[in-house]
């Protein structure tokens, strides 16, 4: 085994890239802003922990797409969930009254 994985290694070498050069940063960087302001019209407030708030954005934007590009279930998008009880459904907020 030790003898395939050195011939792997000989014959597809990893390569390393160069350092960046030139007067510009290379990298990321995320923002999230809140206006204080504004009145929340979700209803949604207070403290969640940030790895659920993502663990659920992850969750309900991949059955988004499971629905609507791939032709899948997507049960989540229609009501509430009991594994997910922070989420809110806002059904009539765009509409006349």
């Amino acid at each position: 085994m030790l003898v395939v994985t050195a011939g792997l290694m000989y014959a597809f070498p990893v390569f390393k890239l160069p350092e960046p050069t030139g007067d510009f940063k290379v990298g990321t960087q995320t923002f999230h802003f809140v206006d204080t302001n504004r009145d929340e019209i979700f209803g949604m407030t207070g403290n969640m922990n940030p790895t659920r708030a993502a663990s659920i954005i992850n969750v309900y934007t991949l059955n988004f797409f499971d629905k609507y590009l791939k032709n899948k279930d997507g049960s989540l998008l229609e009501g509430p969930n009991g594994e997910y009880p922070e989420v809110k459904f806002a059904t009539s907020l765009f509409t006349e009254e």
